[in-house]
């Protein structure tokens, strides 16, 4: 029995150190095909600060403060008249009371 336990610890030994060893070559491999040693990329985010604004250039796109904040109004805009999703809210609401109460009058709390 003993014999058995020690041959499936080495097994088992060999096996994790085998998963290890192939986890870190299989990073080193994917570091080498993305090229990150490579110093001709340009970062992702650029960030620079002015006293009164940002900006900001997310992968070779320009991004100021006043193009975030239309993007926002815009947003705001899109999302703030639609009488469907504002009568649904409302059924919601009602159905949650109706519900709500008729559980309360059947357990009588």
């Amino acid at each position: 029995m003993t014999r058995f336990l020690l041959k499936c610890f080495a097994l088992l030994t060999l096996l994790l150190f085998g998963v290890l060893l192939g986890m870190q070559l299989s990073n080193e491999g994917m570091n080498q095909i993305k090229g990150y040693d490579d110093s001709s990329f340009k970062e992702a985010l650029e960030w620079s600060a002015n006293d009164e604004s940002w900006e900001a250039t997310v992968l070779g796109e320009e991004w100021s403060e006043e193009r975030l904040l239309e993007k926002q109004k815009a947003y705001e805009e899109a999302t703030s008249g639609h009488f469907i999703s504002e009568a649904g809210a409302k059924a919601g609401e009602a159905f949650y009371t109706v519900v709500n109460q008729l559980l309360r009058l059947v357990t009588g709390t």
